[in-house]
């Protein structure tokens, strides 16, 4: 499953038109939306806006960078994890197949990839 999401992943960044950068969403990101696909749903206390992606089975597929940091695709629930840490604590991580596997992580890296610091301690520093 890595494997298929690093393809994935690739894929998408080097394509230069996945999907005209919203223009066409896929027809399941339009319909039985809770809330229209890239609304604000919400903020968290450190300022970072959560966005609707729709329903479950939206996965439209255009990468979402901050300063050329890639934080994944739009509006999933493992790219707000990254953004959030990226605007917060200036760290990133590597792929992961399921946002619970956030959890199983040992470290996180620094944009650059220059510096590792342990996951487990991320909310004292």
């Amino acid at each position: 499953m890595k494997r298929f999401m690093r393809i994935f992943f690739t894929y998408c960044l080097l394509v230069p038109v996945v999907v005209s950068y919203a223009d066409e969403l896929p027809q399941y990101c339009s319909q039985d939306c809770a809330v229209g696909y890239g609304e604000v749903l919400g903020e968290s206390t450190f300022g970072v806006k959560a966005f609707s992606n729709c329903n479950n089975t939206c996965v439209n597929p255009v990468p979402f960078l901050i300063d050329e940091t890639f934080t994944g695709i739009k509006w999933q629930c493992v790219e707000y994890a990254r953004r959030w840490l990226l605007i917060n604590k200036k760290v990133v991580y590597g792929d992961v197949d399921v946002a619970a596997d956030i959890w199983q992580l040992d470290y996180v890296v620094t944009p650059d990839k220059q510096t590792q610091k342990p996951f487990i301690n991320i909310f004292e520093w």
